[in-house]
């Protein structure tokens, strides 16, 4: 399969202009977008990616662990269940 490099320029092009406020509030209007939905979904994915960071334990101790003490997975599921 050929690619057209003159079609992915173009593309590129569209993707990277500005849009103004008009087209943005069409767009949203043609798919049903709520922006305040978004800001809300964009948030709770935010604060469930750095709640998953934050409470991580990992899959197995490593050699550059400071305490060099690993946990069972009873011990694992149980901080898990905790968070």
């Amino acid at each position: 399969m050929m690619i057209d490099n003159n079609n992915m320029g173009r593309f590129f092009d569209w993707l990277a202009k500005p849009m103004n406020q008009d087209d943005i509030n069409a767009w949203y209007l043609a798919n049903n977008i709520t922006p305040e939905l978004t800001d809300l979904f964009r948030d709770f994915c935010i604060s469930f990616l750095n709640l998953l960071k934050e409470t991580y334990l990992g899959d197995d101790f490593s050699e550059n662990n400071e305490t060099k003490v690993g946990m069972t997975i009873e011990q694992k599921k149980s901080h898990f269940d905790w968070c």
